[in-house]
């Protein structure tokens, strides 16, 4: 009985972090749309991030970080593992998107949204 609601409590864990990831993915990818090749080539694109976009970078880091331990302390390592990997390759594709968007302010709002947003839920709280 114990393992089983161990199981479920993983189980709950990993679909709240992936719907976690999964909306800052989707959230920024939105905001983070690429200039039209006739505004890149006129100017140079800015490759500098936001604060606020290090600020919800680190606040999902931090997140992923103290879920991954929950899972550490059930016994799941491997889950652990995976969680820790999928935030690494998913903050890339997100970096990448963020480097390319246009509107920095819009960006920089976005950003300061989805950085309260992960800091008030109450799975990253530790």
């Amino acid at each position: 009985m114990q393992n089983n609601r161990v199981n479920h409590i993983a189980s709950v864990s990993s679909i709240a972090s992936l719907a976690s990831m999964t909306a800052l993915v989707l959230l920024l990818g939105a905001c983070g749309q690429a200039d039209t090749p006739a505004a890149s080539s006129a100017s140079v694109k800015d490759t500098s991030l936001p604060k606020e976009c290090e600020q919800a970078e680190a606040a999902q880091r931090s997140c992923t970080e103290h879920m991954a331990s929950g899972y550490e302390r059930l016994g799941q390592a491997a889950g652990a593992r995976q969680l820790r990997d999928a935030f690494t390759k998913d903050m890339e594709a997100t970096r990448t998107r963020w480097r390319d968007a246009s509107d920095k302010e819009g960006l920089a709002r976005s950003c300061a949204t989805m950085r309260d947003s992960i800091n008030a839920q109450p799975q990253c709280k530790g």
